[in-house]
């Protein structure tokens, strides 16, 4: 048998709590490794690993190491970033004592994989010779740059106005010194592409979602939103919703928020409205969504591969989408896998026609499902990634 290579990934949070597109990507990312070569995970945290995090470390037999830092120190990291070059992000998750441990420890490791931009800098400190993987996801620079002009909130617009032509930069300087980069987003992915080798991975969908068929008759009737509720562009895509949307369809078809970590903004706002629920957390988020008249992502700001609109095609519900959420998931058509509406009355009109005959739109969910299961496995995955960095170690 052969002598397995050495890899080190480090990732800017714990995988648990099993919440939103982050738990899903870098847990099959961490199965996927762990399985090709030798791996050791290092963790950054504000609050340590929860028993689930060491458990699923445990049974995969990975070593790996948390480092936990006060939230304050996040801060001030990110308070120092900002009088210098560098993206606050990116800041805000560089420690010294990580830098230090990367470098004592990992002289000889064949792959280093560096988890989003918040990561990348650890690089820096290992020999030339390490296979250096820039596990993008997205491009937040592009991201924030689209949505510097759409977003509510005068602290996030200030923060995109300021970070995006930062995050530009930093991403093109690690395009250009990684030996691969990786993104979900075919759009993104020919946009880097000049700047050196960059790879579109497909995203995957759990398999358990194509057979889900658990309902409840309480959600028949609504309208629902899955996504973690602290991640800004949700947050402005339900506002926005709540906004231009719930006014004109609230009454008829009520609207549910499913998703972790609800902000305060979110939760005064379904108290103002009528017929709004945010759920919080909730251990199998897919029953509500399964159960309902249809799903919606109105996303206004942000960009990628939307998870949560990959889940809820894959468990063939109809989807009401805007153009962003839409454009990135390559091989969708408007009314044959999902609708696309931008504009309130556009969204509300739909959705009133799906209440008053929702067989005339079932197709769109059978599609979707078939589009999924086609195209969007975590086993085509990681095929494209370890194919890409296996020929990087013959070469």
């Amino acid at each position: 048998m052969k002598n397995k290579k050495t890899c080190l990934l480090i990732l800017p949070r714990p995988i648990f709590p099993n919440v939103g597109g982050y738990f899903c990507n870098r847990s099959e990312a961490v199965k996927m490794l762990s399985k090709e070569y030798n791996l050791f995970v290092i963790v950054l945290s504000n609050k340590g690993l929860t028993a689930e995090d060491h458990n699923f470390f445990t049974n995969l037999n990975v070593e790996y190491k948390a480092f936990v830092f006060p939230q304050w120190r996040f801060y001030l990291n990110a308070f120092m970033a900002l009088f210098s070059k560098k993206p606050i992000q990116v800041g805000y998750y560089r420690f010294c004592s990580v830098t230090r441990f990367v470098r004592e420890n990992f002289s000889t490791v064949d792959i280093a994989v560096a988890s989003l931009i918040r990561t990348v800098d650890y690089l820096n400190v290992l020999p030339k010779k390490t296979i250096k993987v820039f596990d993008m996801v997205d491009s937040i620079g592009l991201n924030y740059q689209r949505s510097q002009n759409h977003v509510k909130s005068l602290f996030w617009k200030w923060i995109y106005k300021v970070e995006y032509s930062r995050l530009l930069r930093y991403e093109e300087k690690w395009v250009k010194k990684a030996n691969v980069s990786f993104l979900f987003n075919r759009d993104e992915t020919n946009y880097w592409s000049k700047y050196g080798h960059v790879v579109c991975v497909p995203h995957g969908v759990k398999d358990i979602l194509f057979s889900y068929d658990k309902r409840s008759d309480k959600y028949e009737n609504s309208v629902a939103f899955l996504g973690r509720m602290d991640y800004q562009p949700n947050v402005d895509a339900v506002k926005w919703y709540i906004e231009n949307v719930h006014p004109l369809t609230g009454k008829e078809f009520p609207f549910v928020i499913v998703g972790g970590f609800p902000t305060k903004e979110i939760i005064d706002l379904s108290k103002k409205h009528p017929n709004i629920t945010v759920t919080g957390f909730v251990d199998d988020p897919y029953e509500i969504l399964n159960s309902s008249l249809c799903c919606i992502a109105p996303m206004q700001t942000g960009g990628g591969i939307q998870n949560k609109l990959l889940e809820t095609m894959a468990l063939g519900q109809i989807n009401v989408v805007s153009s962003l959420a839409a454009n990135p998931i390559v091989g969708t058509q408007h009314n044959k896998h999902l609708w696309v509406a931008d504009s309130g009355e556009e969204m509300a009109d739909i959705i009133k026609k799906i209440g008053q005959n929702r067989e005339d739109y079932t197709h769109l969910g059978t599609t979707a499902k078939e589009l999924i299961k086609a195209s969007y496995s975590w086993g085509a995955f990681s095929q494209v990634y370890l194919l890409e960095i296996n020929k990087l170690i013959r070469q």
